[in-house]
């Protein structure tokens, strides 16, 4: 397990599990990035401090010893709280079963280093589990985002589908995930880079096919989103 720079995010994928990413922060107040979401189930497990997210339209405080599930697709954010000697693992990997709702779970007995935490996942998901009742499903803000990514119709056709206008439409969508659709699409653009850019394409070039005026343009959004460069990203996955 790598060294956290303080107020600093830092992203690896787990050697036995290349399907598992992990990302490990510490310091007081968490960057200020936009709302996004992920494809993956998101796991937050903090080690030490706090962490403070709003998912949907909840604010979810998380402590020392606890692990907040936010699910794929869900827009969510951290928030900008303070929170002295904190420490935290994110954890993004696909599981079922989950149900379609933010949840935060304690997780007894949990050690205060990210990697004996990392290496205890299959105890995390098997606390989840239980407190999920191994409910399906999901959200209401995810399945709208699901819909919205579905065959990229334009938004006039999927307004127009729905029997609103392009702008009840829009209202609708944010009222319901927090994020508008242009936002919704920019961010799913963004994840699908962030898969992109475990392979060897240039930054450069991954930023033309995205469909961005440049590779500064494209580094800017990253950063809003997730809260590190492209590059920075880029060499913790290799």
């Amino acid at each position: 397990m790598h060294a956290a720079v303080p107020g600093r995010w830092s992203y690896r994928r787990d050697r036995d599990r290349p399907d598992v990413e992990y990302g490990v922060w510490e310091g007081t107040v968490a960057p200020d990035v936009a709302v996004h979401f992920h494809p993956q189930n998101q796991l937050t497990v903090v080690l030490s401090g706090g962490r403070t997210f709003q998912a949907g339209h909840r604010v979810f405080t998380v402590s020392a010893g606890q692990c907040l599930h936010i699910p794929a697709g869900l827009p969510h954010k951290s928030l900008p709280v303070a929170h002295p000697g904190t420490r935290c693992l994110n954890i993004y990997l696909d599981l079922q079963g989950l149900g379609g709702e933010p949840m935060v779970v304690a997780v007894p007995d949990i050690a205060a280093d990210a990697q004996a935490a990392l290496s205890a996942l299959p105890r995390i998901v098997g606390h989840l589990l239980r407190s999920a009742g191994r409910a399906g499903g999901r959200s209401q803000a995810t399945g709208m985002g699901v819909a919205l990514l579905s065959g990229r119709e334009p938004l006039g056709a999927i307004a127009a589908r729905n029997r609103l206008s392009r702008e009840g439409f829009s209202r609708q969508f944010t009222r319901k995930t927090g994020i508008p659709p242009s936002g919704y699409r920019l961010v799913s653009r963004l994840n699908e880079a962030r898969l992109r850019l475990r392979g060897d394409i240039s930054i450069a070039d991954l930023a033309a096919d995205l469909g961005f005026s440049d590779q500064s343009h494209f580094g800017r959004h990253f950063r809003r989103v997730f809260g590190i460069s492209p590059d920075a990203y880029r060499k913790g996955m290799r």
